[in-house]
């Protein structure tokens, strides 16, 4: 067995190079500006999951609960996500969103919507069918819709290189293709795979998919569960949007729906769905397939199914379907005065939504989750909106937890 290597000490070490790591980084050195800041990874570059294989919207804060954390970030995560694109010249398209209705009962639902929506500072309009024509013209609604102006699309891998570089010139550390298998007994330093040794003075625990593992290893023993749920894109290669189109969430359901995405670069996609996954990182066939996560993940599907915790059988009969490229696109399909030509599209990279899942209620949580033990904080369930929050949420997390 190879010797543990010399050990690198740093003042702040940040497990995650994704969205939340990087900016929590950004917001350290903006407040401790001579931090010494390691970010470790255990890919080959920044953005390898949600952070890179996101839908790439910045949301405007329209459906979240008042008094969430998803709702105090959004609207300032929005404005401050757009600075950084303008002051690094990403591309964003401003292209907004319609939330449209299916039937009559929809509309009281999007009433509701939309008076959360402004309440929670969206800048939003109510539209009827005449005015939904004239910025979207394929869009359908049943009578009503909402039309969200500070919505917009960007290119999150994109925001993540631009972060990397500017982190790299601040002096931040990165070290890729290093997982992290264990702490010392003093929670001092962390080994990794690579019998490397890194000594901190704070641990930021980013990890995503394997935020609970970490957050377990350090001595964080909590109530929560990472489970994995999938998100399939189909690109639209024949079908021009003007504006990004959402279906009303159904309140009995997690998640939004599968919608329609116009891309910073006016490309059209469809999804995102939320199939459960059988381990974490099952992008594509048994790549990263793991029995130890499939176990456990497995295990949990069928205690789901048969408790039908959160109304998962229905959950599950919605996404199942979604494996089929015809389901989704019929389903997607009932928002537009169009059909889809089911031969002109193809799949983007998937991605894994690192959904947190309370033990003790028996259902999945719906707000972000930060937790702070002795010398370390762990974000703990950093699911959509967390890239268009990612600014607010460092900003949030250095302040309370760092400084």
């Amino acid at each position: 067995m190879s010797s543990i290597s010399k050990k690198e000490n740093y003042d702040f070490v940040i497990i995650g190079a994704g969205i939340i790591g990087l900016t929590i980084a950004d917001s350290l050195l903006n407040n401790i500006p001579n931090s010494k800041i390691a970010i470790i990874d255990k890919e080959f570059d920044v953005a390898q999951h949600a952070s890179g294989r996101n839908s790439g919207v910045i949301h405007a804060g329209i459906y979240y609960k008042e008094d969430s954390n998803k709702s105090k970030f959004c609207v300032k995560g929005n404005q401050l996500l757009k600075q950084f694109c303008v002051n690094e010249n990403i591309p964003i398209n401003n292209c907004g969103k319609i939330i449209v209705t299916k039937n009559e009962q929809e509309e009281s639902s999007l009433i509701k919507l939309y008076e959360r929506g402004k309440r929670n500072g969206a800048n939003l309009d109510l539209l009827d069918k005449n005015q939904v024509k004239e910025i979207e013209p394929l869009a359908k609604t049943y009578q009503t819709a909402i039309f969200s102006h500070d919505t917009a699309s960007v290119n999150p891998s994109l925001v993540c290189s631009s972060l990397k570089r500017k982190l790299i010139e601040k002096g931040v550390a990165f070290i890729f293709n290093e997982q992290v298998i264990s702490f010392r007994q003093n929670k001092t330093s962390l080994l990794t795979n690579n019998k490397k040794e890194i000594g901190f003075g704070r641990l930021i625990n980013c990890s995503g998919l394997y935020a609970d593992t970490i957050a377990n290893e350090y001595g964080l023993k909590n109530e929560y569960q990472i489970i994995p749920f999938k998100g399939l894109y189909l690109l639209i290669h024949d079908l021009k949007l003007n504006t990004n189109i959402y279906p009303v969430p159904d309140p009995d359901y997690p998640f939004l729906g599968v919608h329609f995405t116009v891309t910073s670069d006016g490309k059209t996609k469809v999804g995102p769905t939320a199939i459960p996954a059988l381990w974490r990182e099952q992008y594509h066939g048994f790549k990263n397939f793991t029995l130890k996560e499939f176990s456990e993940i497995f295990s949990w599907y069928i205690k789901a199914f048969f408790s039908n915790y959160f109304n998962f059988r229905h959950l599950l009969k919605v996404e199942s379907k979604y494996i089929l490229k015809s389901q989704l696109l019929n389903d997607a399909s009932l928002m537009l005065n169009k059909k889809i030509d089911m031969n002109k599209n193809s799949y983007l990279m998937p991605g894994i939504r690192a959904q947190l899942y309370d033990k003790n209620k028996c259902t999945l949580v719906d707000d972000f989750v930060v937790e702070a033990k002795d010398r370390s904080v762990h974000i703990l369930n950093a699911v959509s909106p967390a890239f268009t929050c990612s600014f607010a949420i460092a900003q949030q997390v250095v302040r309370q937890y760092l400084i």
